[in-house]
């Protein structure tokens, strides 16, 4: 018999892991549902939420995540977990989108949260059109 080729394939994970940071319950939740909403059918979801740095960095050193929402006014420092998410990356080479919102962050904010690393930044996460926006512009859901 001749040998057998294997073909590599990329394999597409099944759900995709989320952190949203955000110190305010409320919009946590709203990123929850619009998440859930947005892959349905798609993947499943696994949503984590923290209101703080703190409680952030425990769940980075737990499990790996795919997608994090980070508010830029979480307690204790938002530019700082933006930071360590993306030492993260450099230490373990997984890549991750890291969306930054906000709906009152000044200018140089904003500007702060992209030369940290942050992906993409909207300002309404109120805003389930802004979210799901988001979201279509990542590669994780081009698949």
């Amino acid at each position: 018999m001749p040998p057998q080729t294997v073909t590599s394939m990329a394999l597409i994970p099944l759900f995709l892991e989320v952190l949203i940071a955000d110190g305010c319950l409320g919009v946590s939740s709203f990123l929850e549902v619009g998440m859930r909403t947005f892959s349905s059918g798609k993947r499943s979801i696994v949503c984590s939420t923290a209101s703080t740095f703190s409680s952030a960095c425990r769940f980075l050193h737990q499990r790996s995540f795919d997608i994090f929402f980070v508010d830029i006014d979480l307690p204790d420092g938002g530019i700082e977990l933006i930071r360590r998410i993306k030492w993260l990356e450099e230490v373990t080479g997984k890549k991750a989108a890291l969306i930054v919102c906000s709906t009152d962050a000044p200018l140089v904010e904003i500007q702060e949260a992209q030369e940290a690393g942050a992906d993409m930044f909207f300002s309404r996460p109120d805003n389930i059109a802004g979210v799901i926006q988001a979201l279509q512009a990542l590669p994780l859901f081009e698949r």
